[in-house]
């Protein structure tokens, strides 16, 4: 709805808007296929936590486990 209007009021191309939907409905597609296997292989017990991490404008991920 918001990417319509923007396209509408000559915010954004029509291109760019189709292909940040393709990417985001890729990622999402891409994330439900690998986290069975994910939690599988890392995340096997209740005592493991995998999370995201954003800190000056730096990425990666924290992993927690309890011995």
């Amino acid at each position: 709805m918001v990417a319509s209007f923007q396209v509408l009021r000559n915010r954004h191309w029509l291109a760019d808007v189709l292909f940040g939907a393709g990417v985001s409905i890729g990622s999402t597609a891409l994330v439900y296929g690998l986290y069975p296997w994910l939690k599988h292989l890392i995340i096997h017990r209740k005592q493991t936590v995998l999370v995201p991490l954003y800190q000056s404008n730096s990425i990666g991920f924290g992993l927690v486990y309890l011995f």
